[in-house]
């Protein structure tokens, strides 16, 4: 019933595996779950590993369900409403690997509630309010965490490049 109800309102709910009962769960196409939706979240707990939330506008009861979503390993709260007081609410999350904040009002302060997860292994900062000059402090916070920051530029290959030309002139 409450995989169900999830797809009315248009989550998307697919198991991991074929032989597996964990679930992934992607509000893509729910950008303003209410919290009687979150709600429900409690109730497969269990079984949820994996939720992509990018872009959702969330209430701050509901983040208090989504920290009670014990067995997440991934989290993806990019473009969201999620803030440093909602940071606290995941502090619980134990078996926490990836989390993505990029683009959002996380900052150092948020990110300290959660420095005690063992098991993160990922976290994406891009474009948060997490400056440069945190990163020092950051790295101590989570010396076994990747700290990705985005904003990096491959080096241009001598493979990489191609002859592009505009149409009107390669007739001529």
């Amino acid at each position: 019933n409450v995989v169900e109800t999830l797809r009315r309102y248009a989550v998307l709910v697919l198991p991991v595996s074929q032989h597996s009962n964990w679930l992934s769960l992607n509000f893509v196409n729910c950008p303003d779950p209410p919290d009687s939706v979150i709600v429900l979240l409690a109730k497969i707990a269990q079984q949820t590993i994996w939720i992509n939330m990018s872009g959702c506008r969330i209430s701050e009861t509901s983040w208090r369900t989504i920290g009670q979503l014990y067995n997440l390993r991934r989290l993806s709260l990019d473009h969201s409403t999620v803030s440093d007081s909602a940071i606290l609410s995941l502090k619980n999350l134990e078996h926490l690997e990836s989390l993505n904040l990029s683009n959002t009002q996380v900052s150092e302060k948020g990110l300290q509630h959660i420095a005690g997860l063992q098991h993160l292994r990922t976290i994406f900062l891009y474009k948060t309010l997490a400056a440069t000059s945190d990163w020092a402090s950051l790295h101590a916070l989570f010396p076994q965490t990747n700290l990705d920051t985005g904003g990096y530029s491959l080096p241009f290959l001598a493979t990489d490049t191609a002859r592009i030309q505009d149409p009107k002139e390669a007739y001529k």
